[in-house]
């Protein structure tokens, strides 16, 4: 069942998905999907927030379970027990999300569904992923699909070119890597680097998603787990580029080697 399917902003989804919540049905599990993994983190602290006051990891009713060099543990899993076990702030509904759950293997996949399957407490199950059928089907089955919506950034100011740039690279990274460098210097070696460093952001989470979906180029080169764990790499070093000053140059050139990396299985 999809709760957003039609929603055609993030601002409407999250309106339509906050009123589920408010609503007090009988739904405790949601797998989000859609948009980016920015996108998805967005919608659900946003969400969260309206609930309890903030959706962020220090607030005593919100717990984030985020992947550990692109994998979900099971001792990560199984740490919901704890966290469940303590009083709620002010009664209000506690909220679990797992960043990104399509980094669960099947270990954490079934202490998962024997969580849910106990879970009786006013708590909310929020799982972030980007390939919905990576996730154990008897998990899928007790969850709610809601789609999120791409970005307005993402949807309306898109470089297509440049994304087409992008693939180009990608598609070459294993048989010509003057391709690569080529890129490189034409658009992050000018003074005009900033100006391209979001559509880039924006055209690799675009790839990743097409990848995680099944499609686009290398999609088969490598299992899931495997693209999970190069995108959350790449997710962490764009995250890090404005806080420590990073060249956009180096990360992109970076970002490139791990997937060339990866797609060699080296």
């Amino acid at each position: 069942m999809l709760l957003t399917n039609s929603a055609k902003t993030l601002l409407e989804a999250k309106e339509r998905f906050f009123q589920i919540l408010s609503s007090r049905e009988n739904f405790n599990s949601f797998i989000i999907s859609g948009g980016s993994r920015s996108d998805q983190s967005s919608f659900v602290e946003s969400v969260i927030t309206r609930v309890v006051g903030s959706g962020n990891e220090y607030h005593s009713n919100v717990m984030w379970i985020k992947d550990d060099e692109g994998r979900i543990l099971v001792e990560q899993v199984r740490n919901i027990y704890t966290f469940l076990g303590k009083t709620s702030y002010n009664q209000s509904p506690r909220f679990i999300v797992i960043d990104v759950a399509d980094s669960m293997n099947i270990q954490s996949c079934n202490a998962l569904l024997k969580i849910l399957e106990d879970c009786s407490v006013n708590a909310y199950f929020l799982l972030l992923c980007h390939n919905v059928n990576s996730i154990l089907r008897t998990v899928r089955s007790r969850c709610i699909a809601v789609r999120v919506p791409r970005s307005s950034l993402a949807s309306e100011d898109f470089d297509s070119e440049f994304h087409g740039d992008v693939l180009n690279v990608i598609e070459n990274l294993n048989s010509d890597i003057t391709v690569l460098y080529s890129f490189l210097d034409r658009y992050f070696l000018k003074e005009s680097a900033e100006n391209k460093w979001q559509s880039f952001v924006e055209s690799i989470n675009q790839f990743m998603q097409d990848i995680l979906n099944g499609s686009g180029p290398l999609a088969l080169s490598r299992s899931t787990l495997e693209w999970v764990s190069v995108f959350s790499k790449i997710t962490k070093l764009i995250e890090k580029t404005a806080a420590a000053n990073l060249s956009y140059y180096n990360v992109a050139l970076l970002s490139f080697f791990y997937m060339r990396i990866r797609s060699n299985g080296r």
